[in-house]
Protein backbone atom coordinates (compact mmCIF):
# COMPACT_ATOMS: atom_id res chain seq x y z
CA UNK A 1 0.00 0.00 0.00
CA UNK A 2 1.41 3.40 -0.92
CA UNK A 3 2.35 6.01 1.69
CA UNK A 4 -0.42 8.22 0.33
CA UNK A 5 -3.05 5.51 0.95
CA UNK A 6 -1.67 4.62 4.41
CA UNK A 7 -1.79 8.30 5.39
CA UNK A 8 -5.44 8.53 4.31
CA UNK A 9 -6.45 5.33 6.12
CA UNK A 10 -4.71 6.48 9.30
CA UNK A 11 -6.92 9.60 9.32
CA UNK A 12 -10.18 7.64 9.36
CA UNK A 13 -12.37 8.13 12.38
CA UNK A 14 -12.48 5.40 14.97
CA UNK A 15 -16.18 4.85 14.25
CA UNK A 16 -15.52 4.48 10.50
CA UNK A 17 -12.65 2.07 11.12
CA UNK A 18 -14.63 -0.06 13.59
CA UNK A 19 -17.67 -0.21 11.30
CA UNK A 20 -15.44 -1.29 8.41
CA UNK A 21 -13.91 -4.04 10.55
CA UNK A 22 -17.32 -5.25 11.77
CA UNK A 23 -18.77 -5.43 8.25
CA UNK A 24 -15.62 -7.05 6.87
CA UNK A 25 -15.76 -9.72 9.60
CA UNK A 26 -19.48 -10.36 8.89
CA UNK A 27 -18.68 -10.87 5.21
CA UNK A 28 -15.73 -13.18 5.95
CA UNK A 29 -17.87 -15.18 8.38
CA UNK A 30 -20.61 -15.53 5.72
CA UNK A 31 -18.03 -17.01 3.34
CA UNK A 32 -16.88 -19.50 5.96
CA UNK A 33 -20.42 -20.49 6.89
CA UNK A 34 -21.79 -20.95 3.38
CA UNK A 35 -21.52 -24.77 3.83
CA UNK A 36 -20.16 -25.40 0.33
CA UNK A 37 -23.09 -23.58 -1.25
CA UNK A 38 -22.33 -21.76 -4.48
CA UNK A 39 -23.07 -18.37 -2.96
CA UNK A 40 -22.39 -16.55 0.28
CA UNK A 41 -24.57 -13.66 1.35
CA UNK A 42 -25.04 -10.91 3.90
CA UNK A 43 -28.46 -9.39 3.47
CA UNK A 44 -29.00 -8.56 -0.19
CA UNK A 45 -25.27 -8.77 -1.00
CA UNK A 46 -24.71 -12.14 -2.65
CA UNK A 47 -21.47 -13.43 -4.16
CA UNK A 48 -19.59 -16.55 -5.13
CA UNK A 49 -16.65 -16.88 -2.73
CA UNK A 50 -13.73 -17.60 -5.01
CA UNK A 51 -11.34 -14.64 -4.85
CA UNK A 52 -12.18 -13.23 -1.48
CA UNK A 53 -13.01 -10.03 0.28
CA UNK A 54 -10.49 -7.26 0.87
CA UNK A 55 -10.25 -4.14 2.98
CA UNK A 56 -8.56 -1.12 1.41
CA UNK A 57 -7.74 -2.88 -1.88
CA UNK A 58 -5.94 -0.31 -4.00
CA UNK A 59 -7.02 -0.08 -7.64
CA UNK A 60 -4.23 1.31 -9.81
CA UNK A 61 -4.30 2.56 -13.37
CA UNK A 62 -2.80 -0.84 -14.33
CA UNK A 63 -5.52 -2.80 -12.48
CA UNK A 64 -8.36 -4.58 -14.26
CA UNK A 65 -11.81 -5.79 -13.24
CA UNK A 66 -10.32 -9.29 -13.10
CA UNK A 67 -7.88 -7.89 -10.56
CA UNK A 68 -6.07 -11.11 -9.64
CA UNK A 69 -6.17 -12.56 -13.15
CA UNK A 70 -5.23 -9.88 -15.66
CA UNK A 71 -3.77 -6.86 -13.81
CA UNK A 72 -0.23 -5.97 -14.79
CA UNK A 73 2.55 -7.24 -12.53
CA UNK A 74 0.82 -10.37 -11.23
CA UNK A 75 2.94 -13.32 -10.20
CA UNK A 76 2.36 -16.46 -12.25
CA UNK A 77 0.46 -19.46 -10.92
CA UNK A 78 -2.14 -17.73 -8.74
CA UNK A 79 -5.22 -19.85 -8.20
CA UNK A 80 -7.82 -17.75 -6.35
CA UNK A 81 -8.20 -17.30 -2.59
CA UNK A 82 -5.48 -14.71 -2.26
CA UNK A 83 -4.92 -13.69 1.35
CA UNK A 84 -2.78 -10.60 0.86
CA UNK A 85 -3.04 -8.43 -2.23
CA UNK A 86 0.64 -7.49 -2.17
CA UNK A 87 1.74 -11.15 -2.26
CA UNK A 88 -0.04 -11.54 -5.61
CA UNK A 89 2.18 -9.02 -7.37
CA UNK A 90 5.83 -9.04 -8.37
CA UNK A 91 7.87 -7.24 -5.72
CA UNK A 92 8.83 -3.67 -6.70
CA UNK A 93 6.71 -3.83 -9.88
CA UNK A 94 5.52 -0.33 -10.80
CA UNK A 95 1.74 -0.67 -10.74
CA UNK A 96 1.24 2.97 -11.66
CA UNK A 97 -0.75 5.44 -9.64
CA UNK A 98 -3.72 4.71 -7.35
CA UNK A 99 -7.13 5.39 -8.90
CA UNK A 100 -9.37 4.63 -5.91
CA UNK A 101 -9.50 2.57 -2.72
CA UNK A 102 -12.87 1.14 -1.66
CA UNK A 103 -13.31 0.42 2.04
CA UNK A 104 -14.23 -3.19 1.16
CA UNK A 105 -14.10 -5.02 -2.18
CA UNK A 106 -15.93 -8.28 -2.82
CA UNK A 107 -15.03 -10.52 -5.74
CA UNK A 108 -17.53 -12.69 -7.58
CA UNK A 109 -16.34 -15.16 -10.23
CA UNK A 110 -12.97 -13.41 -10.33
CA UNK A 111 -14.33 -9.89 -10.78
CA UNK A 112 -14.41 -7.04 -8.32
CA UNK A 113 -18.20 -6.77 -8.30
CA UNK A 114 -19.00 -4.92 -5.05
CA UNK A 115 -17.25 -1.80 -3.82
CA UNK A 116 -18.48 -1.06 -0.30
CA UNK A 117 -18.09 2.39 1.21
CA UNK A 118 -18.69 3.07 4.89
CA UNK A 119 -20.34 6.43 5.49
CA UNK A 120 -19.78 8.21 8.77
CA UNK A 121 -19.72 12.01 8.61
CA UNK A 122 -19.23 12.49 4.87
CA UNK A 123 -20.79 10.75 1.89
CA UNK A 124 -18.62 9.25 -0.85
CA UNK A 125 -17.38 12.19 -2.88
CA UNK A 126 -18.22 12.60 -6.56
CA UNK A 127 -14.55 12.45 -7.55
CA UNK A 128 -14.21 8.91 -6.16
CA UNK A 129 -17.54 7.81 -7.66
CA UNK A 130 -16.46 9.15 -11.06
CA UNK A 131 -13.11 7.33 -10.85
CA UNK A 132 -14.90 4.06 -10.10
CA UNK A 133 -17.35 4.70 -12.92
CA UNK A 134 -14.53 5.49 -15.38
CA UNK A 135 -12.70 2.33 -14.31
CA UNK A 136 -15.85 0.25 -14.84
CA UNK A 137 -16.50 1.78 -18.27
CA UNK A 138 -12.88 1.15 -19.29
CA UNK A 139 -13.20 -2.48 -18.19
CA UNK A 140 -16.62 -2.93 -19.80
CA UNK A 141 -18.52 -4.07 -16.72
CA UNK A 142 -20.59 -2.43 -14.06
CA UNK A 143 -19.94 -3.26 -10.42
CA UNK A 144 -22.19 -2.10 -7.61
CA UNK A 145 -21.21 0.58 -5.15
CA UNK A 146 -22.78 -0.08 -1.78
CA UNK A 147 -22.92 2.73 0.75
CA UNK A 148 -23.54 1.69 4.36
CA UNK A 149 -23.77 4.07 7.30
CA UNK A 150 -21.32 3.32 10.10
CA UNK A 151 -24.09 3.59 12.72
CA UNK A 152 -26.21 1.00 10.89
CA UNK A 153 -23.32 -1.45 10.91
CA UNK A 154 -22.46 -0.84 14.55
CA UNK A 155 -26.11 -1.35 15.55
CA UNK A 156 -26.11 -4.95 14.26
CA UNK A 157 -26.40 -7.40 17.16
CA UNK A 158 -23.67 -10.01 17.46
CA UNK A 159 -24.88 -13.36 16.15
CA UNK A 160 -27.84 -11.94 14.19
CA UNK A 161 -28.42 -13.39 10.73
CA UNK A 162 -28.72 -10.33 8.50
CA UNK A 163 -31.67 -10.71 6.14
CA UNK A 164 -31.51 -7.18 4.79
CA UNK A 165 -28.62 -4.79 5.18
CA UNK A 166 -29.62 -1.17 5.52
CA UNK A 167 -27.67 0.41 2.66
CA UNK A 168 -27.82 2.31 -0.61
CA UNK A 169 -26.81 0.41 -3.74
CA UNK A 170 -25.57 2.44 -6.68
CA UNK A 171 -25.63 0.57 -9.98
CA UNK A 172 -23.17 2.07 -12.42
Amino acid sequence: MSKQIKKFVSKESYKHSCAKDVLYNLLIEAEKENNNELYASVGQIKWRPNYGIFKELVFYNTSTGYYFETSKGLKEGLNGNIENQDEAFIENFDRGYPLFVPDITIFHKGMAIYFIEIINTNDVNDKKLNKIKSFAEREGYYPHIIKVKADDILNINIGDKIKKLKCEIIDL
